[in-house]
């Protein structure tokens, strides 16, 4: 195998295509109109941090919370942490990558048009989508306020 196709082997183990993060992968990435897979990236200082997807190109980096069930503060606080994260990557790693967060339905009540968490990813540049069995949509910024 070559590097790159081991490291997309290992990075898919995971969790599966057909998991629940897998069908969000595969939602986001036809919405999106790109192919996405898990990725670890490797920064010039040694670390290494992992994305749920990640373009071939690294253009678009992708944190997943497949959150089911009864939502709890620590999911939100997942949530959080995925944004610090991605926002992190953009500015050590790929200053030019395209951040998106995917969440499920349970976790959209935190994205509430005047709740802080939605006006940090606008500010933050991080798009928030949320994930249903019926595919994947844009929950802020709105569509109409991207440049993409």
């Amino acid at each position: 195998m070559t590097d790159a196709t081991e490291q997309t082997h290992q990075a898919w183990h995971r969790f599966t295509p057909e998991s629940v993060e897998g069908r969000m992968l595969s939602a986001i990435s036809t919405e999106l109109g790109t192919s996405l897979a898990p990725r670890a990236l490797a920064l010039s200082s040694g670390v290494r941090a992992e994305v749920d997807g990640a373009a071939p190109d690294n253009s678009i980096l992708v944190k997943l919370v497949p959150t089911q069930g009864t939502v709890k503060s620590a999911h939100r606080n997942r949530v959080l942490a995925d944004m610090l994260k991605l926002t992190w990557l953009r500015t050590s790693a790929v200053p030019r990558a395209r951040l998106v967060l995917g969440i499920t339905e349970g976790i959209a009540p935190y994205f509430g048009v005047t709740s802080w968490p939605s006006q940090a990813a606008v500010d933050l540049g991080v798009d928030v989508y949320i994930c249903t069995e019926n595919g994947a949509s844009r929950l802020i910024p709105a569509p109409d306020n991207h440049d993409t």
